[in-house]
């Protein structure tokens, strides 16, 4: 994980805690092992005229669903999830608090 900076959310905060560690951790025999597919929408990998399995030396990230980062999508190539947000033609930008009433003067 890469440190924090001042005024940017935690880790945790951004979807990294302790629950996406032991995840993590589950699924890195299998990748180590170079037994899973990127599961990257479009993997860019394969894009390029790779394959979307994820290489046993790879560097990988476990991905978010891209709706609700509550959920995982499972491994991808750190490339994929990385690159993701440069990719989407609309930004989707998590809610702090998906349960708070949505205040249309605030977009106003």
């Amino acid at each position: 994980m890469g440190k924090h900076l001042p005024g940017r959310a935690t880790p945790a905060q951004r979807g990294y805690g302790k629950r996406h560690q032991e995840l993590r951790a589950q699924w890195a025999p299998y990748v180590a092992a170079g037994r899973v597919d990127c599961s990257a929408p479009l993997c860019m990998v394969e894009e390029s005229g790779g394959t979307r399995r994820i290489g046993r030396n790879d560097e990988w990230d476990l991905g978010h669903d891209e709706t609700d980062r509550r959920k995982y999508a499972g491994p991808q190539h750190q490339e994929c999830n990385r690159g993701q947000s440069r990719r989407s033609p609309a930004r989707v930008t998590p809610s702090v608090d998906p349960s708070a009433p949505f205040d249309a003067s605030a977009w106003g």
